[in-house]
């Protein structure tokens, strides 16, 4: 009974080491981020690569206060969570040039811009690093169903059929 009692503390002070040894070393590498914005506050996240975790983003203020109009993204994943700077995301869409065709009353545009990670909690205490985000929209709007512009498109119309994703790769360290 001594022989195994020893054999497992031997095993639990290695386990313990090895914990303590892998949670202050940073881990590095590539990772994939996915996001289908809705129109909630709060949109699915999820990441892949050398962080495999899913939860929500919402966009915020510098502060860290929820704002639809602020530069910068609070990630909330199940093991922590961290912020994104997307100040360059934001002015790329600020100049963009959709891709029009009036015949199907269709737009499309696409963005990219390098976005930036930090304060992180959690697993992802120590997060660094950028990915290289493009988001992409799809919109199609309505025609006008009577009047002197019957059938042609309502571009001022709110009542449109919109698609919005957000897709990215970087390297980062946490």
């Amino acid at each position: 009974m001594l022989l195994i009692a020893v054999a497992t503390i031997g095993t639990l002070s290695i386990g313990a080491n090895m914990v303590a040894s892998s949670a202050s070393s940073p881990v590095s590498g590539t990772v994939n981020v996915y996001i289908a914005p809705g129109k909630a506050q709060a949109s699915p996240v999820y990441i892949t690569g050398v962080i495999g975790d899913s939860g929500k983003v919402v966009t915020v203020d510098q502060s860290g206060k929820a704002n639809q109009n602020g530069n910068f993204a609070s990630l909330t994943f199940k093991h922590g969570t961290f912020r994104a700077d997307m100040t360059a995301l934001n002015a790329a869409w600020n100049n963009f040039k959709a891709v029009w065709n009036m015949t199907t009353c269709s737009i499309s545009a696409s963005v990219t811009a390098s976005v930036t990670l930090s304060n992180g909690t959690g697993r992802y205490k120590a997060i660094s690093g950028s990915i290289s985000v493009t988001g992409i929209e799809a919109v199609i709007q309505p025609t006008y169903k009577s009047g002197a512009n019957k059938g042609k498109c309502n571009l001022s119309s709110q009542k449109n059929t919109r698609y919005m994703a957000y897709s990215g790769t970087g390297t980062i360290s946490y």
